[in-house]
């Protein structure tokens, strides 16, 4: 993919050749990257999109998602949340994740909390601190 059809998405991509080192994007990520191996290896195929933003969301760190490619499909997922999206084309695969977090978000926030378990409470929780809300 071309460097200026990369900065064309809201969502850009990380590529190989960022001049970021893989302790800058560490950083700027959840430590919950740390738990998976494709980062620590240090090996970061050019098949990751940083997310900056959601909706009208401006996140309060980098959300890492991977990008696969099955047939004539495109997939996205965060592990960190369990939330994924797919669409024959990464935008519409972006716009397809955009959509379902936006989803499970509000399913959370319009849950009464004296009817959430503690790891409902606790994912609730993850969303506002990356979403900025108190």
């Amino acid at each position: 993919m071309q460097n200026k059809e990369i900065q064309s998405y809201e969502i850009p991509i990380y590529q190989r050749s960022s001049t970021d080192p893989i302790e800058v994007i560490l950083q700027k990520s959840s430590d919950i990257v740390l738990e998976h191996n494709i980062l620590l290896e240090e090996v970061i195929p050019s098949d990751i999109c940083i997310v900056r933003r959601i909706g009208k969301y401006n996140l309060s760190r980098y959300l890492i998602l991977t990008v696969a490619y099955e047939a004539d499909l495109v997939f996205v997922e965060n592990q960190e949340f369990n939330i994924w999206g797919e669409g024959d084309t990464l935008d519409k695969a972006l716009k397809s994740f955009e959509d379902f977090f936006l989803y499970d978000f509000e399913s959370y926030k319009n849950t009464p909390i004296e009817k959430m378990d503690f790891f409902a409470r606790q994912e609730l929780k993850l969303y506002k601190a990356l979403l900025n809300i108190s």
